[in-house]
């Protein structure tokens, strides 16, 4: 389809001359697409920059899946899905004052084939099943006590994942511990501690860390 602008005139002989501009109609609809993504942008950006105006920060830059296959991990006494999983990307901020934390992480996937499990068959690379798709964040403040103090993990509330990628905004309480050495604190990606099924296991951590 095509739209048709501009202004119309008739000559003295009644003939039409009518000088116009010719443009897909789509026009309208493309701009406002780009001023969607440009809010979106703008409404991100601005969400970061509140998490960094009072205090501390430790931003991860990336949502990085446990890699390992037949290997559980243990951070202060949090353990892993013997699992692999690979994730395309993610990101967390997290202010150790007000207890603001964000989190995306985009694409959590399973890193190995799977015939049978809680949900049926897992081919490799298939977002998780759905019941592996409820989620919380938690931060491990002195995760390998360091300085003597001794590991907390504090949980956000439950969050879901749609294909594999979820987002949550919230606050947390934030221990003492936190605040004390910055540089010892964890983030994890794991099913809540009384969920049903797979309880409190981690699939997924923080990395690429920055204390701001």
């Amino acid at each position: 389809m095509w739209a048709v602008n501009g202004p119309r005139y008739r000559s003295p002989d009644g003939a039409d001359d009518a000088p116009f501009v010719v443009r897909p109609a789509s026009g309208r609809k493309e701009g406002a697409v780009r001023r969607m993504f440009l809010t979106a942008a703008l409404a991100l950006l601005a969400s970061a920059g509140s998490a960094m105006a009072d205090g501390t920060v430790i931003r991860w830059d990336n949502v990085a899946g446990k890699a390992q296959d037949g290997v559980i991990l243990d951070v202060a006494g949090i353990t892993s899905s013997s699992r692999p999983f690979v994730t395309s990307g993610g990101r967390v901020i997290f202010n150790l004052n007000s207890g603001s934390i964000s989190i995306y992480v985009k694409g959590l996937s399973h890193a190995k084939q799977f015939p049978t499990g809680a949900s049926g068959p897992q081919p490799i690379g298939a977002y998780l099943g759905p019941v592996n798709n409820t989620k919380v964040g938690t931060i491990v403040c002195n995760s390998t006590s360091m300085g003597g103090v001794a590991p907390t993990a504090v949980d956000t509330t439950v969050f879901v994942l749609k294909d594999g990628t979820g987002s949550y905004q919230g606050f947390i309480d934030v221990p003492d511990g936190c605040r004390q050495y910055p540089e010892d604190t964890a983030f994890l990606l794991r099913t809540p501690p009384d969920f049903y099924a797979l309880p409190g296991i981690f699939q997924a951590f923080g990395a690429d860390r920055t204390i701001l």
